[in-house]
């Protein structure tokens, strides 16, 4: 009906080529017949020059590298993560819980699973925003991390039994996953790492600590088999051993085997790049939360701000930063428990025996900011 519509097509063509026309789109292709033909014997040397293009192996993509592309996504994919759990928090901060509430629905709706610490918060925020429905939900996921269901005793989330027609059902099926987890628990893979840190805080413990060269000594020894424990079982997330909690209620989002990283880091042992890579490659897969730990940040001259005699300081040498002071002003007036990222300082230990020096030292070089507690061994009881 719309009259002549001149194209043009271009293909080799030779006897047993087809020209073949298409119907309303007008569409035209040729063929080569013959190729279509199967033959066992032919193009049996091109088959062979095939197979040694397929071996090479691309390394440039607009001159980056293949394997530096995949390691960006996988930042780009965990930065995306993080800013949202940041965002989440920064709300918390505030105790704007509907709109933090709405951060992590983005969490969920984004990634198949989060970090305990995330689904603590998440939860707590849905409760508070009196959303129980998707407080019990979200709670769920507690259960694939191998936590008991007595962590809902706490007073705050003990809100979500009032109503025992939702509660009945959710504690069974809590129950049921918990036990399916559990029993999948690589506990091998806890007992090895459990008996590392054992070795580890037999030196470096504040009753017994050794010298310099002895806890290099040890680090050495506990690196060197932490990494052999991670080449054969990968990291230990909390899906193969589990989150930690204590007195039933209270999430631990930092497990104790971290501070054999910590030292690691710390000590820079001769494997300390091996055990980086095997880190790096748990962060990017979101099994090790690399960004909010201590392990690799939080060190003695870096921090510009430190707890001494339960007082925040900010060192002289740095700038204000009030986004911190909040933060932790926030740490010590947390009646939900909610875990955050509290940013990089340190907790300088009280001592007897210099403790005149000391008090000098933090009047010389810091600002004093607030009294954040009176109790100054607060760092010894969490």
């Amino acid at each position: 009906s719309q009259g002549k519509r001149p194209f043009k097509i271009r293909g080799k063509v030779n006897r047993k080529t087809l020209l073949a026309f298409g119907g309303r789109g007008c569409y035209a292709e040729i063929f080569d017949i013959g190729a279509m033909i199967f033959e066992p014997k032919k193009n049996k040397n091109q088959q062979a020059s095939k197979k040694n293009i397929e071996l090479s192996k691309q390394i440039l993509v607009n001159n980056e590298l293949v394997s530096d592309l995949a390691h960006k996504k996988e930042k780009e994919k965990n930065d995306d993560y993080f800013n949202l759990a940041k965002s989440a928090e920064n709300y918390i901060l505030v105790r704007q819980y509907a709109k933090a509430k709405e951060q992590y629905l983005s969490l969920f709706q984004k990634y198949s699973k989060l970090f305990a610490r995330d689904i603590h918060n998440a939860v707590r925020c849905a409760v508070l925003s009196r959303d129980y429905n998707l407080a019990l939900k979200w709670g769920l996921e507690l259960s694939k991390k191998s936590i008991p269901i007595s962590y809902f005793n706490s007073k705050l989330l003990n809100k979500l039994k009032v109503i025992p027609k939702e509660w009945k059902p959710f504690s069974i099926k809590y129950d049921s996953i918990y036990k399916v987890t559990s029993n999948k628990l690589n506990l091998n893979l806890k007992n090895n790492i459990q008996q590392l840190l054992i070795v580890d805080q037999a030196d470096y413990g504040l009753d017994n600590r050794k010298d310099p060269k002895i806890l290099l000594e040890t680090t050495e020894k506990v690196t060197n088999k932490f990494i052999d424990v991670l080449k054969v079982n990968g990291f230990p997330s909390e899906e193969k051993i589990g989150a930690f909690i204590k007195n039933d209620t209270i999430l631990i989002s930092v497990p104790d085997f971290n501070v054999i990283i910590r030292h690691a880091v710390q000590q820079n042992p001769s494997k300390i790049d091996e055990l980086n890579n095997l880190l790096n490659k748990a962060a990017d897969s979101l099994t090790y939360d690399k960004n909010r730990c201590s392990n690799h940040r939080n060190f003695i001259g870096t921090s510009c701000f430190h707890i001494y005699k339960g007082n925040l300081y900010n060192s002289k040498s740095c700038g204000s930063n009030n986004a911190m002071v909040i933060k932790m002003k926030f740490m010590f007036n947390n009646p939900n428990n909610f875990i955050l990222d509290k940013g990089d300082f340190i907790i300088s230990e009280a001592n007897e025996k210099n403790s005149k020096d000391q008090d000098e030292f933090y009047s010389q070089k810091f600002n004093f900011i607030m009294k954040l507690t009176d109790d100054w061994e607060f760092y010894n009881k969490n």
